[in-house]
């Protein structure tokens, strides 16, 4: 399975930037085909929504015993769920064009949501490093 390993794939306000199925190829794609805008209604919503086909992938590949590739929906699943999390509570990236990059997900979701704001319980303090670390190793 080819990859991106390191997660150097970074997202946009809506918008993949430089990502592609798996958050880094080419720009990605909504739900209707169309490349993820800020111009959308609720980007919150366009994350979850995203994170909703990853699941439904992740759960498709581990059902075909495809492990590699479940592992790398599973993660991109939660990340893109994390985003959605961070848009719904006002949080923003915070550097450069406006991206989200991994790194900084799992800090703001951890930091803030999980920690600071105690809006997620803490029992998923570990859970995006932890699916990173297996999709790294799938990949």
């Amino acid at each position: 399975m080819g990859g991106g390993g390191g997660g150097g794939g970074r997202v946009g306000r809506g918008r993949t930037e430089g990502a592609g199925e798996d958050g880094e190829g080419e720009g990605a794609e909504g739900a209707e085909g169309g490349a993820y805008t800020a111009g959308m209604g609720d980007e919150a919503a366009v994350f979850l929504a995203k994170a909703g086909e990853s699941l439904a992938g992740a759960e498709s590949e581990f059902a075909a015993g495809r492990y590699n590739n479940c592992a790398n929906r599973a993660y991109y699943a939660c990340f893109q769920a994390a985003i959605a999390a961070l848009i719904r509570e006002g949080i923003r990236p915070s550097r450069g064009r406006g991206e989200w990059s991994h790194g900084s997900v799992q800090a703001q979701f951890v930091g803030q949501l999980v920690n600071r704001r105690k809006a997620y319980p803490a029992s998923l303090w570990q859970t995006l490093a932890q699916t990173m670390v297996m999709r790294e190793r799938g990949d």
